[in-house]
């Protein structure tokens, strides 16, 4: 039996307008750049110090400027706070951690993907650290220059 409501429309769909960014594919390979140490004058868990070590090497930092990895840093802050009991803090250290691109939903979100190392032509790999670390990356689909 047909379900009641409005006819599904067969019309074209009305957003066409081109995606506003693009995909930025980054190399899967740890990232191996500068990264600030976790402040001496605290006192960090452990479980924080495990927390730094993944955030800080992942492949996506090397888009990172200054004020991200400072924000990275503050978002240790509240890792800690967790750490130690503080619930309060969950939905803070959950929407930075999204921010921050630590899971596959939240990369996806920010239009992130890990690539091969295998299938990024061009892109080597014996100079992670290069002055220019955004060599490593490349932006892909959407635009209009596909068609051509």
């Amino acid at each position: 039996m047909p379900r009641p409501g409005v006819k599904p429309s067969t019309a074209p769909r009305r957003n066409t307008a081109p995606l506003a960014h693009e995909w930025v594919d980054v190399v899967d390979v740890p990232y191996a750049g500068k990264v600030p140490p976790l402040p001496a004058e605290r006192n960090w868990q452990s479980l924080t110090r495990s927390w730094w070590r993944v955030v800080s090497r992942m492949p996506h930092c090397v888009l990172w400027t200054d004020a991200e990895w400072k924000y990275a840093l503050e978002t240790a802050v509240v890792a800690d706070a967790f750490y130690t009991g503080a619930m309060s803090v969950a939905g803070e250290l959950r929407r930075r951690e999204c921010a921050l691109g630590l899971t596959m939903d939240a990369r996806r979100d920010l239009r992130i993907r890990y690539v091969d190392p295998a299938d990024a032509p061009g892109v080597s790999m014996s100079t992670p650290a290069a002055s220019d670390p955004r060599a490593r990356l490349r932006v892909v689909g959407g635009g209009d220059d596909d068609a051509a």
